[in-house]
């Protein structure tokens, strides 16, 4: 992520965490290998719609990456 710091340098530890813009479903955080299971294009686990919304992170950035997809930083 970049927010006016260093950018984000990939990392094997990143995590993925998607948003459907039509009924605001966040995704669990997914690990590589796991969103390479899912192949391309994501869908919303609830509505089924294509998913356009997505932030790829590292653990440390996981408060940031949420808020960044308009959620919290639970």
């Amino acid at each position: 992520m970049h927010f006016g710091h260093a950018p984000h340098v990939d990392s094997p530890d990143d995590l993925l965490l998607m948003r459907c813009k039509r009924c605001d479903w966040i995704s669990p955080e997914l690990t590589r290998a796991q969103v390479g299971a899912l192949g391309v294009p994501w869908y919303c686990d609830h509505c089924h719609t294509k998913v356009t919304s997505w932030v790829r992170f590292h653990p440390r950035e996981r408060a940031a990456a949420r808020i960044a997809l308009g959620g919290h930083s639970s």
